[in-house]
């Protein structure tokens, strides 16, 4: 399509300019187009494949990401929020304050920071934003991928408390032996999603068994979840991490809830979510 003077991208697929994690549903369903435009300077478009959005917010910047006009990362968050689960929200809030370690040339990130999150949600006056309210407290810098945010969500929520993120671990004589995904310092806990990608490379493999081997031979517990422990089995995924956690000298306190329970990572999981054992 062809954009008019004052048009631009916005909503999911400002989203996916964004590169954020936008989750299993969106990216299932047949492609459509979100254009916006700024009341009383353009109109919104209306045509096949393309959902249309008049935006009356003055604070919307128009920002050129790779030749396209599209809305500034903050707006392109807030406007997710009247759609979207606060699971992924949280996971797109993650990835757009994520400041990689090592970043690359041309490497943009950090898009946003929490504090700008912040100040604008303050301001915003639109749809979603007890949803967007939600996800704010829950979003979290240093998280590398999003399958990290629906691992801390859910230990989270069930009431277990927050690890850390994404920890370098040394031993004693400070030999760097990794860095752990969640990590719980005091208990001496790893909590690791173990994704497809450390099977792919027989070398990434090779490395992270040895990782894990050392860091189990300093003591460390190490508890690793796959995909399917955050579908169906996120019950099992639960118990786990609790059962070391309680091994360990944990002792559960209450905790204030999250409102919005996770569901089940990828909305062709073959199981239902059971309900998690609080007591």
């Amino acid at each position: 399509m062809r954009l008019r003077p004052g048009q631009f991208f916005s909503h999911d697929t400002a989203a996916r300019l964004w590169m954020m994690p936008t989750g299993d549903a969106r990216d299932l369903q047949s492609p459509q187009l979100h254009v916006s435009a700024l009341t009383g300077i353009a109109s919104a478009p209306t045509a096949r494949s393309i959902r249309g959005h008049d935006v009356c917010d003055r604070s919307v910047d128009v920002h050129d990401r790779f030749g396209l006009p599209v809305s500034d990362v903050v707006s392109t968050w807030l406007h997710v929020g009247t759609s979207w689960a606060v699971r992924d929200l949280v996971a797109a809030g993650d990835a757009i304050v994520y400041a990689p370690r090592y970043p690359k040339a041309g490497d943009e990130r950090p898009f946003t920071t929490i504090v700008e999150l912040q100040k604008r949600l303050a301001a915003h006056r639109g749809r979603g934003k007890r949803r967007l309210l939600s996800a704010l407290e829950l979003v979290r810098e240093g998280v590398e991928s999003p399958m990290e945010t629906h691992l801390r969500h859910l230990i989270r929520w069930s009431g277990l408390p927050e690890p850390s993120i994404n920890v370098d671990i040394s031993d004693d004589a400070g030999r760097f032996l990794g860095r752990a995904d969640l990590y719980y310092p005091r208990y001496g806990i790893v909590v690791e999603y173990d994704g497809d990608h450390h099977r792919r490379s027989r070398a990434v493999y090779a490395a992270d068994q040895q990782r894990i081997a050392d860091l189990r031979d300093n003591g460390q517990v190490v508890v690793r979840v796959m995909i399917e422990g955050l579908r169906g089995e996120t019950h099992r995924t639960v118990a786990l991490v609790r059962k070391e956690l309680l091994a360990a000298g944990w002792r559960p306190t209450p905790l204030p809830p999250v409102i919005h329970p996770p569901k089940p990572v990828g909305i062709r999981a073959r199981y239902r979510q059971k309900t998690v054992d609080r007591r």
